[in-house]
């Protein structure tokens, strides 16, 4: 055993008794170096099936060869399913194996009404980046920051443990049509001033960039494990150049949905979401209403005019006492709830501090 052939016969399933959860056990030894401190153990996989999460094998044959593992968890105010843990023996890495555990994770939890799931990755691995952004099609908008401290396991003992966070949209064109093509999708060359981070003779070189254009780029040195054993410190200098470029980025509202490869070039591609805005309004009756809007200006005016809503139409006028600033529609609307569900004296004191609201710039 050791390489998948076209004879081979690679089946993902479900583990069947006991014995075949223990496998994971085995897996995670074999395929990251993991000491016994740092495997999640048997009792553990059992109770998160048994509590709705869900274990995959890939086998060889009969061979064990890879798995995956998740659980149900909440993020960003919606339940997603939250895959821990997904791997195939080096032997087998490089075959599609991974993507196909990964797809056949992805046919279970949507049968059980999942539209997202989501993990995290270390984003200096190429590797990595590769499958999860353009094999996979999943999309990154945060960066942490030493995620799980210090690491003792063969791969990741005296790295930085920072890890991007990705979503994947189950039910998206785009990931149903990589399900189905089998080739990850990347992107085309990028132009000079959509980077913020360059490679420059081995070392980290910070640009000066330009917020208000709707792509930029992020460009990593090739595969971090190469780098590790001559130079340490130099990965580390990567791990911190890429949170003064990227962390940013995430903040203006960029998110990263594609990579750039080449045999010279690997970069992370991010693109920005329209800018959306929470106002508040002072009614002539003296209440508030609450509303989100691209253009708060044109909003106003629909509201004074009393096309903008039946509740602002029988108090007119009404005049713009706070705007926040976000990027999407649907964290426009996570705000907006969010403000409605303020009491009165609240609301006032929000209107009045000028301060940020869960996030979002003060704006006016």
């Amino acid at each position: 055993m050791g390489r998948a052939t076209k004879s081979s016969v690679i089946t993902i399933r479900p583990p069947r008794n006991p014995a075949e959860v223990r496998l994971i056990e085995v897996l995670q030894r074999q395929i990251w170096g993991m000491d016994d401190l740092a495997i999640t153990p048997y009792n553990t996989l059992h109770a998160l099936e048994h509590a709705g999460g869900l274990l995959l094998l890939a086998f060889d044959g009969e061979h064990p060869i890879g798995f995956t593992f998740g659980f149900p968890g909440y993020r960003g105010g919606k339940s997603i399913f939250w895959s821990h843990m997904t791997g195939v023996l080096p032997e087998y890495q490089r075959q599609g194996i991974g993507r196909k555990i990964k797809f056949a994770q992805r046919q279970h939890v949507m049968e059980r009404g999942y539209t997202a799931a989501g993990w995290t990755f270390d984003p200096l691995r190429q590797k990595n980046a590769v499958f999860n952004i353009a094999a996979l099609g999943a999309v990154c908008r945060q960066l942490h920051i030493e995620l799980y401290g210090e690491m003792s396991d063969g791969i990741n003992a005296g790295l930085v443990s920072d890890r991007f966070e990705v979503e994947w949209p189950l039910t998206h064109p785009h990931v149903e049509k990589l399900s189905n093509s089998g080739q990850p999708a990347f992107a085309r060359s990028v132009p000079s001033e959509f980077y913020v981070l360059r490679v420059a003779n081995g070392e980290p070189l910070l640009l000066n960039y330009d917020y208000t254009l709707p792509e930029a780029a992020i460009e990593l040195p090739a595969e971090v494990d190469q780098m590790r054993q001559k130079s340490p410190e130099k990965v580390r200098r990567w791990y911190h150049a890429l949170r003064e470029a990227i962390i940013p980025l995430f903040d203006a509202g960029y998110w990263v949905d594609q990579i750039c490869l080449s045999p010279d070039v690997f970069a992370y591609i991010l693109r920005r979401d329209k800018a959306w805005y929470l106002y508040v309004l002072e009614t002539a009756a003296g209440t508030f209403y609450t509303g989100i809007a691209t253009d708060v200006e044109k909003r106003l005016k629909q509201h004074n005019t009393g096309k903008g809503a039946k509740y602002t139409s029988l108090r007119r006028p009404v005049k713009v006492v706070a705007v926040w600033e976000t990027f999407g529609r649907s964290k426009a609307t996570q705000l907006e709830y969010a403000f409605k569900q303020l009491s009165r004296s609240q609301k006032i004191r929000m209107v009045a501090s000028h301060e940020t609201f869960l996030g979002a710039k003060r704006v006016q």
